[in-house]
């Protein structure tokens, strides 16, 4: 029993960590590729349960059932969308987080966590991989996967021509750089924190993977991955205790926000971006 347990935990980690790689391709439903493996980690983590139930979930259950009937009732009442689409989109997904909560203790059966981060953060690389090759050669593929490049300069990294990195997260409308930049954006303390506490080599390859996720993240030309390096590294200069270094990177981070073409107007947009900040703060 728990040989088997532990397999299909690995296929539940497997399925999870590599479901971000998975470009949208549409099935004439509301389902697409991009659900299939999500919804199979949910079967096999449903199996789990079956196998090995936990005795007392507790409070949690109806907390997380409310959110899914909550979910249910919003996306019926928004007039854009069909009672199927709700029913397989909206509550699908937190009905899939209440298998992976419920489950966690017999999902993850014989793996440890840092396994388990191990397989996202290699899923993490091979997305900043792709996506670095499709900025540097401005690759455009089917499903709008690769970059994202209009002739507007706001579009373009820096007014460079290259267009900005969407990698698998390919949405017709040209959002998907928001996409990839969050999730590239989840990975690099990930990976740098499996960079500290690897040993020998390894320790090099991983902080060689956090470069390259950085990178691919800053190439996403996102305004918010801007802003989260930069502020990760004061956090990690403070929490180091580097206290005079954190003026050096915020120059830094200011002259080149400055000087380079065409991204000082990112932030300063007709979008009135101070009062946004502003209101935010």
């Amino acid at each position: 029993m728990t040989q088997r347990l532990t397999f299909l935990s690995s296929l539940v980690v497997i399925a999870v960590a590599a479901s971000a790689l998975v470009p949208d391709m549409g099935f004439h439903t509301p389902v697409g590729t991009d659900d299939v493996l999500p919804l199979l980690a949910t079967l096999v983590g449903a199996s789990v349960l079956l196998l090995r139930p936990l005795p007392d979930p507790g409070p949690m259950v109806m907390t997380l059932i409310a959110l899914a009937l909550l979910a249910l009732c919003v996306n019926v009442l928004v007039p854009e969308h069909l009672l199927f689409r709700a029913l397989v989109r909206g509550p699908a997904r937190i009905l899939m987080y209440l298998v992976f909560v419920l489950g966690y203790s017999s999902v993850v059966e014989g793996m440890n966590a840092r396994r388990a981060l191990v397989a996202c953060g290699v899923c993490a690389v091979i997305e900043a991989i792709f996506g670095l090759g499709a900025f540097i050669f401005n690759y455009k593929g089917p499903w709008y996967v690769g970059v994202y490049f209009t002739r507007e300069p706001s579009q373009s990294l820096a007014g460079s021509g290259l267009g900005r990195i969407v990698g698998t997260f390919n949405t017709s409308n040209g959002q998907g750089m928001n996409f990839a930049s969050a999730y590239l954006m989840i990975f690099v303390p990930v990976l740098f924190a499996l960079a500290r506490t690897a040993k020998g080599k390894a320790r090099w390859g991983w902080y060689l993977a956090t470069g390259l996720v950085a990178a691919a993240m800053l190439a996403t030309y996102t305004r918010m991955s801007i802003v989260a390096l930069f502020g990760g590294v004061v956090v990690a200069l403070a929490l180091a205790g580097h206290l005079k270094m954190i003026l050096g990177a915020g120059a830094v981070g200011l002259f080149g926000l400055l000087m380079t073409p065409g991204l000082a107007q990112r932030f300063l947009d007709k979008n009135d971006r101070v009062s946004l900040y502003a209101a935010a703060l």
